[in-house]
């Protein structure tokens, strides 16, 4: 059993490496400082589970877990996060990653989380998140056309602002996980509204 460990934060990577090491005595323990030096290294090798800091040095996360996939496969993928309101997990979680929990939960529960998707199980660590992800996957389902429609008619970050809109992220909340201005985000906002020929971010949320 191999488990990597990705966060750009020394201190925080090299503490939870041996709170792991205490916990799970027989699993390979590795480290790297971002996804890209990750990639690099472990290409062909085995990764039986993930675990990535939610802020890394590329401000877009959902890319680099898709990156991970693609080079890689399938993999089991733990984000823990700084942010513990439910919005910010559900982006992560459409992308496919395992589990989600708050970097402020407790050892023991960071410990039962880790063994759930060792063990292939999910783990989400937030009130409303599983909620909140299967409704999202139902309805992402049901209006697969028309968001290919509007992908079509957006920039990537255009459309990725979007589908953040869509599930109801405040602008706040997105700059956060883009790590983009506020400012910045209103403005694609009314980008995309422009575009679409929508009055607000509700009129969005039928459409993707």
């Amino acid at each position: 059993m191999k488990i990597h460990v990705i966060d750009k934060h020394p201190i925080l990577r090299k503490g939870l490496l041996l709170l792991l090491k205490e916990s799970l005595p027989n699993v390979e323990l590795s480290d790297f400082e971002s996804v890209v030096e990750y990639l690099g290294a472990a290409s062909g090798n085995q990764t039986d589970l993930l675990i990535i800091g939610g802020k890394q040095h590329t401000s877009n996360l959902i890319e680099d877990i898709q990156a991970i996939t693609r080079v890689l496969g399938e993999r089991r993928v733990l984000i823990y996060d700084d942010y513990t309101d439910d919005e910010m997990a559900v982006p992560y979680l459409m992308a496919g990653v395992s589990g989600y929990i708050s970097k402020e939960k407790p050892v023991d529960e960071l410990i039962k989380c880790v063994n759930n998707l060792i063990n292939g199980k999910k783990s989400f660590h937030l009130n409303t998140t599983e909620i909140i992800y299967e409704n999202q996957k139902k309805s992402s389902r049901q209006s697969r056309e028309i968001s290919q429609a509007i992908a079509q008619r957006l920039s990537p970050r255009e459309y990725q602002v979007a589908k953040l809109l869509s599930r109801g992220m405040r602008i706040t909340l997105i700059a956060k996980y883009m790590g983009l201005s506020t400012s910045t985000v209103g403005n694609i906002k009314k980008d995309v509204f422009s575009k679409l020929g929508l009055q607000n971010a509700f009129q969005l949320r039928g459409q993707l």
